[in-house]
């Protein structure tokens, strides 16, 4: 029969991983950087014995991926283009993954704030990724003309789409965006938070999942 720990010592261990994931954790990439370079990683020193006696080997992971977005930014195409259709693909649809996107539109700039306006309203017919990738592909502006266009084309209901368009439905959603990006500060776009990894400016496909398969090694210590 193992040997069962006091939930005094659970307590320990449990405190001591808490803290352990709320330090600094993250990986700084600049802007074209070829390969990750990990800071400031501290693994806590349990033995797989006393991981698995206490259930810490049966904690499922759950993997967080913050993308942080701007319209008329061409590394953010580049992104869209490259990276974004592959983490996509082999992340977005798994039931461990929370993927979340912050748009971080100049407020004072009408397109702007109509682009990210249309995402969030395409959103809610199920179209947020059609759109998503329209506005990084259309042109520097976008008349009306655009969003009447794109809704016919996706059989969008198209008197909803258009109230919540030029409405205020989402400016909370909005400025909430940008007051997170502001508290984790996030200068550059776009970048990506992944638990507590940070990755700044644009980053090919391989860069990330190092950072996931990184995530994924510590959580099986």
């Amino acid at each position: 029969m193992k040997k069962l720990y006091s939930s005094t010592f659970i307590s320990i261990i449990l405190v001591f991983l808490g803290f352990i994931g709320s330090q600094n954790q993250e990986i700084i990439l600049v802007q074209d950087q070829k390969i990750p370079t990990f800071t400031n990683i501290i693994k806590p020193e349990i033995t797989q014995e006393q991981a698995e006696n206490n259930g810490l080997m049966s904690i499922p992971l759950t993997l967080n991926i913050e993308y942080f977005d701007k319209t008329n930014c061409k590394k953010c195409d580049e992104f869209v283009i490259n990276t974004l259709p592959k983490l996509r693909e082999k992340y977005l649809n798994e039931s461990w993954v929370n993927f979340h996107v912050y748009f971080t539109p100049d407020t004072n700039n009408e397109i702007e704030m109509k682009a990210v306006m249309g995402a969030k309203c395409s959103a809610s017919q199920n179209k947020f990724w059609e759109m998503h990738t329209a506005i990084h592909f259309g042109e520097d502006t976008f008349g009306k003309w655009f969003y009447q266009e794109f809704a016919k084309i996706q059989e969008m209901d198209i008197e909803t789409f258009h109230e919540c368009l030029v409405g205020e439905k989402h400016l909370n959603a909005i400025n909430n965006d940008i007051e997170y990006t502001k508290s984790h500060k996030i200068n550059n776009s776009p970048s990506l938070i992944i638990n507590d990894y940070k990755l700044v400016g644009y980053q090919p496909i391989e860069n990330i999942e190092m950072v996931i398969n990184e995530i994924i090694a510590n959580h099986n210590l």
